[in-house]
């Protein structure tokens, strides 16, 4: 039988919307150990069944932008999970996403366009990014 499970706080929103911030936070008051329920640092839209089985026996925090899948949502309900939903307007999380992608790196979990992007007009990576996270419409092949 598994270990029961202890207390697990996964904070799960968009990128660039101060999960970080917010889990370094509650890391600080709580005295819970930060640790990736996710896949990884690329694709971690999606909740690792082993992770989530080697966290049963520590109080553990992570960041995650997991999506409302079916295989995320099971696994949340077999192993107790109960998200923290940080929320932040859209639009801000788009501004920054294209902020992000010309100051840190092109390639991030949720959205990493093709290099060609960087050449685009500042309002056509927008209009990019907003179809990308609020529609989930793949990018043009042209741009």
């Amino acid at each position: 039988m598994l270990l029961r499970r202890r207390e697990t706080i996964c904070i799960t929103a968009m990128p660039k919307s101060g999960s970080t911030l917010l889990m370094e936070a509650m890391m600080r008051c709580s005295g819970y150990y930060p640790y990736r329920l996710s896949d990884t640092l690329l694709l971690d839209q999606n909740f690792m069944e082993s992770r989530l089985i080697d966290s049963r026996s520590f109080k553990s925090i992570s960041t995650t932008h997991t999506r409302a899948t079916k295989v995320n949502l099971e696994r949340m309900r077999t192993y107790h999970i109960r998200p923290v939903v940080l929320v932040r307007d859209i639009f801000d999380v788009a501004v920054s996403m294209r902020d992000h992608i010309h100051r840190e790196s092109i390639w991030n979990p949720t959205f990493s366009p093709d290099p060609a992007f960087l050449d685009m007009t500042a309002e056509r990576q927008l209009d990019a990014v907003i179809d990308f996270l609020l529609f989930n419409r793949p990018l043009p092949d042209q741009f």
